[in-house]
């Protein structure tokens, strides 16, 4: 029997699933797909065991047996970029061919929520969506899978075009960075997306990386027996925690004082509160703080609004809220409505409560962890009645209620505080079912965006983090014909949270450094610095053109050999003590200089004393640092900081690097940190 598949991905898949009497290959490959230029080209799939499977793309030809479980792999010629081809495969009677293939560069796109922020959401999503669609990038999306053991299987839908439908929810920084590869090299481009929001390092690495250094990554082995749990054990450990979490959260709605002192009331004066801006989470103004706070706005109605039903549309809350109108309750969402942060709020206000003149809306919003807030996702945040709308997007008067901190903070969520609850954070399990199943596939590079769920462990992030570049390096080596140096570009954290007038210490700073110095060691690699394009009150801030500008930026450079001037932003190289100043050399130093004349985000201390503000000077490429406090500085710092001040750039407007160095000898500096 002749079987011809020219479309049909989903059969592809189905068949897969099956006994190997049947000529398939996996969704990975398939219509519209991009292979990459300059390396064999491999395909893989399944047949009748020992089959002989011909291949054929363009004048280049393959052939391979599949082995005794009918499994075979195949290497057609290199090529250079073009096309577009058909692939056709055969064996025995079956056929298999692709149409529309096109070879240029495949990137695969990794990392956490950042990384998977969509287009559709970013800052200048609709413009970009809204531009011819570019038929020489394409995208393959993979599905957010998790294994205990490496897969050889993807789960994707496959490729698809990069119009409007299917780039809209494609991953922002991927798109765009393709998109700008793609239209400055002539080159055509594939993106693979493969993230997975709220996930730490060790997920993505390989477990015998980990299982190489037990000494160093203990705490990392010693967390697999909590992951894999029986069903049993698992589910009381995690109801006992959710018990312990809904208790703690009964607790905080009664020690709340806004309903105490009636901030509900429409009377209640809340002139002196401060204001926030809603949508938006209120870490920047209150930092890290969980618990319950109030917020109110007065809406002025036209007299065409007495007696009218309504709806208050908020979008979604992080993470419960009890809203009231005119100190009339009209919607609760608690923690026994499920999680609260995916829950949208479409409140119905009785006639009555909405009258001529002025209104209140309050909401008494509790945060149990992270960031809180309402969620700025663009969905409706108005009040509605029949025909007529009332925006309440802008600013809220706010107060806090109840600070959990004071009471030992909010019990995490049942599967929050059991790993068994969250396997996707597992060590390995997606490197196993979301990164290793590619790794056969030919690939130019990698672009990542990771690093806020491994907040507080920067030393361990320091170690992994190379460690994990590494053996995604070995993974791929087969496929790039030996080549070990694939090139990783990475986005180091940005700006977050609120800004501190004095020295402190900083969970994200040491993530940044973990960074600065896995770039500093590991060669082909490059760090795009977004110091200056975070949120402070949005951990997702929708401003991903400029991530991807300067990911593109190092790759142009790199990898295609263009002319882009200065490749990133000041990085320190050394240091030495001069008097009683410390002067840091820098390179990609070009025009050096403060943006808006003073420098500042330079700390100093000695051996022993604690860090202060230090006054920096810029001569050529070097910044002389010193402050009075400090006579014999031995450590600087820049921008050390949840969401620094500071403002050292280059002549393409690009910032330093955030960093912290020793002076070892009082000459000079090791470079790559304490």
């Amino acid at each position: 029997m002749m079987v011809s598949r020219t479309v049909g991905l989903a059969l592809v898949g189905l068949l897969a699933g099956t006994a190997a009497a049947e000529l398939t290959l996996p969704p990975v490959f398939g219509n519209h797909m991009v292979v990459q230029r300059d390396q064999p080209i491999a395909l893989w799939g399944a047949a009748d065991p020992g089959a002989e499977v011909q291949l054929q793309m363009g004048d280049g030809k393959a052939e391979a047996r599949a082995d005794a479980k009918g499994n075979w792999i195949a290497h057609l010629p290199a090529l250079p970029s073009g096309g577009p081809y058909r692939i056709e495969i055969s064996s025995g009677g079956d056929e298999v061919h692709f149409s529309d293939v096109l070879v240029g560069d495949v990137w695969i796109c990794s990392g956490q929520s950042n990384m998977y922020f969509r287009v559709e959401q970013s800052a200048r999503g609709e413009e970009f969506l809204a531009k011819p669609v570019d038929d020489q990038l394409r995208l393959l999306q993979v599905n957010k899978v998790w294994s205990r053991t490496p897969s050889d299987r993807v789960d994707t839908i496959g490729w698809r075009y990069s119009d409007r439908d299917h780039a809209r929810k494609f991953t922002a920084v991927g798109y765009y960075f393709g998109r700008i590869l793609q239209e400055e090299t002539g080159v055509p481009i594939g993106l693979i997306h493969s993230s997975w929001g709220g996930t730490p390092l060790e997920a993505w690495t390989p477990l015998p990386t980990l299982e190489a250094r037990p000494d160093v990554y203990a705490d990392r082995l010693a967390s697999l027996k909590l992951y894999d749990m029986g069903p049993d054990e698992a589910k009381e450990v995690v109801d006992a925690a959710q018990a312990e979490h809904v208790a703690f959260i009964e607790q905080a709605w009664k020690r709340d004082v806004g309903l105490d002192d009636g901030w509900e009331k429409p009377t209640y004066n809340d002139s002196a509160w401060h204001e926030l801006e809603l949508p938006g989470y209120f870490d920047g103004v209150l930092g890290s703080m969980n618990g319950i706070v109030w917020f109110r706005k007065t809406i002025d109605l036209a007299k065409s609004w007495n007696g009218q039903t309504a709806t208050l549309n908020l979008g979604r809350i992080d993470d419960y809220d009890h809203t009231y109108v005119n100190g009339v309750e009209v919607g609760v969402t608690d923690v026994d409505a499920g999680v609260g942060m995916k829950i949208e709020r479409h409140y119905q206000i009785p006639a009555g409560v909405l009258h001529e003149g002025e209104n209140v809306v309050a909401i008494a919003l509790m945060d149990v962890r992270s960031a809180g807030g309402v969620t700025p996702d663009g969905l409706p945040f108005d009040l509605v009645a029949g025909d007529e709308t009332v925006p309440l997007g802008g600013l809220w008067r706010f107060a806090v209620g109840f600070d959990a901190d004071s009471y030992g903070g909010f019990p995490l969520p049942g599967d929050y505080a059991v790993p068994v609850g969250r396997v996707f954070r597992r060590p390995a399990v997606l490197y196993n079912a979301m990164i290793h199943p590619l790794t056969r596939l030919g690939v130019r590079g990698v672009i990542w965006y990771q690093g806020e769920s491994n907040a507080g462990r920067g030393d361990e992030y320091a170690q992994m983090f190379p460690d994990m570049i590494n053996a995604w390096r070995d993974a791929w080596a087969g496929a790039r014909g030996g080549d070990r140096d694939m090139p990783f570009y990475f986005v180091q954290l940005p700006n977050y949270r609120q800004s501190r007038s004095q020295p402190s210490e900083s969970t994200w700073a040491e993530i940044r450094e973990a960074q600065r110095l896995t770039e500093a060691t590991a060669d082909h690699t490059g760090m795009a610095i977004t110091i200056d394009l975070g949120d402070p009150s949005n951990i997702h801030p929708t401003n991903k053109l400029p991530v991807a500008q300067r990911l593109a930026r190092m790759a142009l450079h790199d990898v295609y050999g263009e002319e882009v001037g200065l490749r990133t932003g000041p990085h320190p190289v050394s240091a030495r003590v001069v008097g009683d100043a410390i002067e840091i050399t820098f390179d990609n130093a070009d025009g050096l200089g403060a943006k808006g004349g003073h420098v500042s985000g330079f700390e100093l201390a000695s051996d022993s004393g604690g860090f202060y503000r230090a006054e920096g000077e810029v001569e050529g490429h070097k910044v002389v640092v010193r402050c009075t406090e400090v006579k014999k500085p031995t450590r600087v710092r820049y921008a050390w900081a949840d969401n620094p001040v500071c403002n050292l750039q280059n002549s393409a407007d690009l910032p330093a690097t955030p960093f912290q160095l020793t002076v070892l000898d009082g000459a000079q500096t090791r470079t790559t940190g304490d």
